[in-house]
């Protein structure tokens, strides 16, 4: 099998200021200044031209998926930034959504949101909210399930003998449980987390996915929804199929082989054909 070409949607930006080099604080104080780290947010929507995704080649089979936890997979995104919000909110003071955008799908949202708290109210204790945070988180998280078509796709999958992956920039203790949680880690052959690897937007998660099932890049297609995502699975030579969620949807996913509304938008049987 091989990916099929694909009418989608893109999304196009319009850049308005220079980018600048990020880093785990950098990031926040570069959005407190106006002086985004990666492209702004005004986009608009317009088709995606028929062409075949790079990196596949005529003929070459697809013998391995690899999904990204968080907002891919399940929308925890979702219940994390409403915790983030709560806690600026508690403490006088709201969070900037382009602040969280500069870091969302990396490593660096928990470091950057208490930096960008600590400037806004001085004095907090990060060790004192850290467990608070994530038992809010958590509570959110209770009644969450997969994201509407992922099961279709883990399925597909399945039935096609294709091999499949995780490929997250948290951490083990956090993905593994909510896989289990979530009823669908009995799908996937291997889990690759941040806190052994290398987080995006570096290309290593994939890279050791790739290993991992014992695939090319070319013989692999990933999924993502945060441009930090996507930029990682394109610099390991994947093919990237963008899913945004409710949070991401607006972002600028122009690196992006292919650009879905959701996994509902188009069975996974429309991606392959022989």
């Amino acid at each position: 099998m091989r990916v099929a070409r694909d009418l989608g949607t893109r999304t196009v930006a319009f850049p308005t200021v220079a980018a600048a080099e990020p880093g785990p604080i950098n990031e926040v104080v570069f959005a407190l200044r106006g002086k985004r780290p990666w492209r702004p947010f005004g986009l608009v929507t317009t088709p995606l031209p028929e062409r075949s995704p790079s990196g596949q080649g005529a003929g070459v089979p697809t013998r391995a998926l690899v999904f990204d936890f968080d907002g891919t997979l399940a929308d925890t995104e979702s219940a994390v930034l409403q915790s983030w919000q709560a806690v600026f909110r508690e403490h006088g003071t709201e969070l900037p959504l382009d602040a969280w955008y500069a870091v969302i799908g990396t490593q660096r949202t928990t470091p950057a949101m208490f930096a960008l708290l600590a400037e806004r109210a001085p004095g907090i204790d990060p060790e004192a909210l850290r467990p608070r945070t994530r038992a809010h988180v958590l509570r959110l998280l209770e009644d969450l399930g997969p994201r509407e078509g992922v099961l279709g796709y883990l399925e597909t999958a399945r039935a096609n003998g294709i091999k499949l992956a995780v490929a997250s920039s948290s951490s083990g203790a956090w993905v593994n449980p909510h896989l289990e949680r979530l009823g669908i880690d009995g799908y996937f052959d291997a889990v690759l987390t941040g806190d052994l690897h290398k987080a995006k937007p570096d290309p290593d998660l994939y890279l050791a996915a790739l290993d991992a099932l014992g695939t090319a890049a070319d013989e692999a297609i990933a999924f993502e929804d945060t441009p930090h995502g996507v930029t990682s699975a394109k610099a390991a030579g994947l093919t990237c199929v963008a899913v945004p969620n409710a949070i991401t949807r607006n972002l600028d996913f122009e690196q992006a082989d292919v650009v879905l509304p959701s996994f509902t938008a188009k069975p996974l049987e429309a991606l392959l054909s022989r």
